[in-house]
């Protein structure tokens, strides 16, 4: 079977270590002068990124100009500041779940393994890079951007593999199942994340974490 795999918060929890880096940042930007509480800083700074999408590239400069009517050499004190804490502790964070490099060396012996994400291409191949997740994947990653739809991407992947006996894993049920419901395949939707509890289209299995896929694809076998 032809596996296809979400990136972020199905092979690692992006949500969580996003979160404590812009926490560590917000921090570092108050120790180096920039006005407001801790609340005022997190508020403006979420309603930066609701506004400008999450891939936009100068969350912490839009923030602190906002905030503040100090020089624009001030203000990059402050905005370098966040920055620099925001990539440290990204660096220090950035992991995969526990349980993710051991189950996909188990799957690639049996099935063929790939990556669909959504994103910018050179920050999505960092983020697997960074994870270690290479070898699993080889050149096997399909990355669209926010524009573009998966379900394309599906056709093309099912394609290149000559097969429709595929299996998407991902968590978000608007994006994940969707595209796999489209494309007539099966999905599994992995219950951890932001979007556990959101509605959408259902999928056909659901897994609390990645070892469950392991007895998933075996009952399947049997």
């Amino acid at each position: 079977m032809l596996l296809i795999f979400d990136l972020d918060n199905t092979l690692y929890p992006t949500h969580e270590q996003v979160i404590q880096c812009r926490e560590a940042a917000v921090k570092a930007m108050m120790k180096r002068g920039l006005p407001g509480t801790y609340e005022e800083i997190r508020k403006e700074l979420n309603k930066v990124i609701k506004e400008k999408g999450s891939n936009y590239n100068q969350h912490f400069d839009l923030t602190v100009k906002r905030m503040t009517n100090l020089s624009r050499r001030e203000q990059l004190a402050i905005i370098t500041a966040g920055v620099t804490k925001y990539n440290t502790t990204k660096q220090e964070l950035m992991k995969p779940y526990s349980e993710t490099t051991r189950v996909l060396k188990k799957l690639k012996k049996k099935h063929n393994t790939c990556i669909l994400t959504k994103g910018k291409e050179k920050k999505q191949w960092d983020k697997i890079n960074r994870l270690g997740l290479y070898p699993y994947f080889k050149n096997n990653v399909w990355i669209v951007s926010d524009e573009e739809s998966k379900e394309t991407a599906i056709k093309k992947i099912l394609k290149k593999f000559k097969t429709t006996n595929a299996l998407l894993i991902g968590d978000r049920p608007d994006s994940d199942i969707k595209a796999a419901n489209k494309t007539g395949i099966k999905s599994a939707q992995l219950m951890k994340g932001p979007y556990k509890n959101i509605k959408g289209p259902e999928p056909d299995y659901k897994i609390n974490n990645l070892k469950e896929l392991l007895k998933l694809l075996k009952s399947a076998d049997d």
